[in-house]
């Protein structure tokens, strides 16, 4: 699994070295990798601890930016995937908050959903 988590982290660093900004982030993030795996409802959508990748990631009632945001959370932040959805082609992860507060405001434990195109997961 370290290897799928390198390469994402690869795709999405490289996106934002040569300036693609955050279409090119997320065009890379959602790229399956060279195996086949990593596509929507294969192997990336299962319970894990994943950490955020980006500043400012909106914790969301529900699934889809059509449901309200609650708080943020920033880079390095740890969260627990509880669940995931697909809505529109876009995979959301339903997360819970690592026990301790996130820097964003909310307390820890706190359980609300994201897109997973700024997640990492650590396993």
């Amino acid at each position: 699994m370290d290897i799928r988590r390198s390469a994402r982290v690869a795709f999405v660093a490289a996106a934002a070295l040569v300036g693609l900004g955050t279409v090119g982030a997320v065009a890379a993030s959602a790229m399956p990798l060279p195996d086949g795996s990593g596509r929507a409802g294969e192997s990336w959508n299962h319970r894990g601890t994943t950490t955020v990748m980006v500043n400012g990631l909106r914790v969301r009632t529900g699934p889809g930016t059509g449901h309200p945001a609650f708080g943020m959370i920033y880079q390095g932040q740890e969260v627990t995937i509880l669940d995931t959805a697909d809505v529109g082609g876009q995979t959301w992860d339903y997360v819970r908050v690592a026990n301790r507060a996130a820097d964003g405001g909310l307390s820890g434990r706190t359980r609300g959903w994201v897109s997973d195109e700024f997640v990492v997961r650590n396993y």
